[in-house]
């Protein structure tokens, strides 16, 4: 067609396995055609043919194509397998929804675009309202999405389907929520967007700060007090803020003029799964100056119901998003888009254009395979062939890459109520796991970090098989806090399978843990290999075969070395401490709205951010001639905050990198001490942590080097637990020798000292612990932050050896946490402890010497003053006394009033 009023874009590809897809693309296309012709009005159809498999026919030869006309065009558009396997994440996914759309936008030829599905019937009222001449530039239009169930596509006649449609309608999808029908009426399926914007959020921090005080964790409490303060609810109050615009199913139907498509250059191109991408799309626009109109509630489209877990239903979530996890497909999360809408908001306040593209996008360069398959004078165009069976497309990401085995010995058990078995299988090793039956326990961990140490991108696959129960496997990130990624459900009903993994950034990971997921059911899975594909290092290289044997012959030096450290000499030594005091007139803007001044008499610094959080305020130049950047410094920062709340960091400023970063720092504080630790940093950084603008004032900075071991600190029973229930400890004559007798389980952990006090202060310690192995075999060690793995660790201590002096030297107690006695040995072993020494530094050793329990008690107490204190504020009773209709009554009048401000 030459002059078609719209084009309708939609994107399929010819995979249907039980024909569901094609039915509802040839009712798509059939209604499509109808509606033209009965309204009059001239629409184009490009249809975009994205990655079709190799043993399928084209799609345009599976389809019925209606006789062409004035009035109705199509056209399928063809995106080669070559060209989508050119892009990121393309093994996970096989269709890239918004880049095929943007494919058909950018080769449509109407004055208006509207993307769509093609599991869409539209209304006759929105095609008269489409034909009434009402359309102008500078619009958004979106339309209401009615869900009909999906055997009404099968209705012959098209009147009737439409009266169904509207009569049988089973979901109405409007800009204020999801309405579903029940007995005969429709009812919100979705909550308020104040409850799941705003008071959830709050509702689950008040309910683990809740949690923290009954089980005496007061400073954990405080924490998340803090962040729920001066970062979540300045933070919720923006999103709650934000425009409301109808982002429910846009994918559906969003209509704009061809030189607005052209001026924002289409959607986002982004190499994930199209979650969330029409929604950004909307803001996008709104914040480059287009205006949102949203059609009657009678001008609607109707969708035909998906199948089970194959595109977003209520029901269906769930499904979709561990087909997502399986595959290890990339997608958005709330948190993900609300953080991107504020950054278009924040460049619209300052009037920039919002754009994600180049010139380029929707392949502009390529030269695609275009077939008309309906148009003026072209007869109706028959289906060509038939779809034969289903379609098996083997997801199989690691083809072609090297493969690196990983010992299934180098698992630990994170939790001591899981119980892991080694079997044979198939002449394997195999692991058998079963877990406690608590929801999201640990129960298996592998430490593969010594094979992926070279950083990049990776794969992950393990073979496995559950028995019972549902469980999941995922790769923590360095303070094991979140899961960088994580598989679907592993259940029984699934059979012997393999679970991939990719891990995106080597880097930020820690370790493989395998968790139950199940609430009431213990869950038993077998773990029969465990395979690394390295796909790319973090200097962007593809490793060779060469590369892949010294990753592997490096990575077993790397665990012996974690198993059994040099012991450590146990004579008195003493580094000097190196100091350089910077001059802070070194000091410079990060942004063009920071105001600072220097003080020259007392060399003093003041600063006033700029206004939002995250606001960079000012750098200040390290030292490196003194400060070699290889090694490890300690950066100590005397600072006040006047007002509002900041943190301070340690940043390489060439690649832009945070090495270390301070806690919050707010007026509350007052002269504030902050000590970071790291290496290969040139600058440092202030930061606003606020909505508003903060001030502060920088006293002194001092870079430090390795520090002097001159104070030795006893440390004394309070500070001793037994980590398993099999595990006895005898206390002896003196107030510190004790006998233990461990488990009989070759490595569990007997007896345990939690040194974290006493390495406060970060820097470098040395642990000395006289011990005789009385019988059996026994190791000591010093275990990391996360405790999954040594960060020292002695030599095998038997009878033979008789009383030694074992010491451990640690570089960094800011990455240890306990002292830890464990078995070596197959049978019970019984070994006597003398005493438990920690040197250190004078200066941080010193207010810990008296390290007993009502040193533990008073700081206890004191911080669970704090805590009441802040807690009992006006301001927060409704969070803590109301019953949640009154505080969610309170909290949405609050942000209601303000809805304008």
């Amino acid at each position: 067609m030459e002059n078609p009023l719209i084009s309708f874009v939609a994107t399929s590809r010819n995979d249907d396995h039980g024909g569901d897809v094609l039915h509802r693309t040839q009712s798509f296309v059939n209604g499509l055609a109808k509606q033209a012709s009965r309204h009059k009005v001239p629409v184009e159809l490009v249809l975009v043919d994205w990655n079709p498999p190799e043993p399928r026919a084209p799609l345009m030869d599976v389809l019925d194509w209606p006789e062409g006309s004035e009035l109705f065009g199509a056209k399928v558009v063809t995106v080669p397998r070559s060209l989508h396997a050119s892009l990121r994440n393309s093994t996970q996914l096989a269709m890239f929804q918004m880049i095929a759309k943007n494919v058909g936008i950018r080769r449509a030829k109407g004055n208006y675009i509207c993307a769509t599905n093609i599991d869409i019937i539209f209304s006759d009222e929105l095609f008269r309202w489409l034909g009434g001449g009402e359309l102008s530039p500078g619009a958004v239009y979106r339309s209401d999405r009615w869900d009909m169930p999906n055997e009404i596509q099968l209705e012959e006649d098209f009147d009737c389907l439409l009266m169904r449609a509207r009569d049988e309608a089973i979901r109405k999808n409007l800009i204020d929520g999801t309405y579903v029908r029940e007995n005969g009426k429709f009812v919100a399926a979705t909550q308020e967007r104040i409850d799941w914007m705003v008071l959830n959020w709050v509702d689950d921090h008040a309910k683990e700060m809740e949690n923290l005080l009954k089980s005496g964790q007061t400073k954990a409490a405080l924490t998340i007090l803090k962040d729920l303060r001066h970062r979540l609810l300045p933070q919720v109050r923006k999103n709650f803020l934000a425009p409301v615009l109808h982002t429910n199913a846009c994918g559906d139907f969003t209509m704009l003029s061809r030189d607005d498509w052209f001026k924002i250059r289409g959607y986002p191109e982004w190499h994930v799964f199209s979650w969330a991408i029409d929604s950004i799309f909307l803001f996008q626009a709104y914040y480059n100056g287009l205006r949102s109109e949203n059609l009657p509630a009678d001008h609607t489209h109707y969708h035909i119901e998906h199948d089970y877990g194959s595109g977003w239903t209520p029901d269906g979530e769930t499904t979709l998003w561990n087909r997502m996890d399986d595959r290890c497909v990339p997608y958005f999360s709330y948190e993900d888009t609300m953080m991107l809408i504020r950054e278009q908001q924040e460049t619209a306040e300052n009037d920039g254009i919002i754009l994600y593209n180049g010139l380029d996008w929707g392949f502009a360069n390529e030269n695609l395979p275009t077939q008309i398959t309906a148009g003026a004078g072209m007869a109706k165009r028959s289906v060509k062939t038939v779809n034969q069976g289903k379609l098996s497309e083997t997801f199989n990401p690691v083809a072609g890459l090297p493969r690196i085995k990983i010992d299934l010995a180098a698992h630990f058990t994170s939790n001591d109520s899981a119980s892991v078995e080694r079997k044979k299988y198939n002449g394997s090793d195999c692991l058998h796991l079963k877990t406690p039956g608590q929801a999201w326990t640990y129960g298996l961990g592998f430490n593969v970090k010594p094979e992926l140490e070279k950083g990049g991108r990776w794969w992950i696959k393990a073979r496995v098989k559950a028995n019972k129960g549902r469980l999941s496997i995922g790769v923590l990130n360095k303070d094991q806090s979140s899961f960088l990624t994580k598989s679907g459900p592993i259940l029984a009903s699934q059979g012997e399978r393999d679970v991939y993994l990719l891990i995106r950034d080597a880097e930020k990971m820690s370790c493989l843990i395998v968790r139950n997921t199940e609430k009431e059911e213990a869950g038993d899975l077998e773990i029969y290999s465990l395979y690394a594909y390295p796909m790319e290092l973090a200097d962007g290289s593809k490793p060779d075969q060469a590369v892949v044997e010294e990753i592997i012959t490096e990575a077993a030096k790397r665990r012996m070395e974690t198993v059994m450290p040099p012991m450590a000499p146990v004579e008195e030594e003493s580094i000097q401490n190196e100091y350089v005091r910077l001059d802070l007139s070194s000091v410079f803007s990060a942004n063009i709205a920071t105001k600072f001044s220097f003080n020259e008499a007392d060399n003093t610094v003041s600063v006033t951010t700029p206004y939002g959080i995250g606001a960079y305020a000012a750098y200040i130049e390290g030292d490196n001639e003194n400060t070699s950047p290889e090694i490890f410094r300690n950066v100590h920062i005397h600072a006040t905050c006047l007002s509002g709340a900041v943190t301070i960091a340690l940043i390489d400023k060439e690649n832009y990198i945070i090495r270390a970063e301070s806690k919050l720092i707010d007026a509350d504080n007052g002269d504030t001490a902050v000590k970071l630790i790291g290496r290969n940093f040139d600058h440092i950084l202030v930061r606003n942590r606020v909505v508003g603008v903060s001030e502060v004032v920088i006293q002194s900075i001092e870079i430090e080097g390795r520090e002097a071991l001159d104070f030795n600190v006893l440390i004394t029973q309070c500070a001793r637990y037994a980590p398993h229930k099999d595990a006895t400890v005898t206390p002896l004559g003196n107030a510190d020798a004790f006998e233990v007798t461990t488990a009989p389980e070759r490595f569990s952990y007997a007896v345990g000292y939690d040194l974290r006090q006493a390495f406060e202060g970060g820097g470098r310690r040395r642990v000395k612990v006289d011990i005789t192995a009385l019988s059996g075999c026994v190791k000591v060690g010093v275990l990391d932050e996360s405790q999954t793995h040594w960060i020292a660790l002695s030599e095998a201590l038997t009878l033979e050896k008789g009383r030694q002096l074992i010491s451990l030297e640690i570089d960094d107690v800011a990455a240890a946490s306990v002292l830890m006695l464990h078995n070596n040995n197959n049978e019970p072993s019984r070994a006597r402890v003398e005493s438990v020494q920690v040197e250190g530094p004078a200066r941080f050793m010193e207010r810990i010497a008296q390290y007993a329990s009502t040193v533990k008690v008073d700081r206890t107490m004191k911080l669970k003053s704090i805590v009441r204190k802040i807690w009992s504020n006006p301001l927060l009773t409704p969070i803590r006394q109301a019953a949640p209709a009154a505080l969610r009554k309170r909290w949405r009048d609050f942000y209601q009033s303000r809805r304008n401000y």
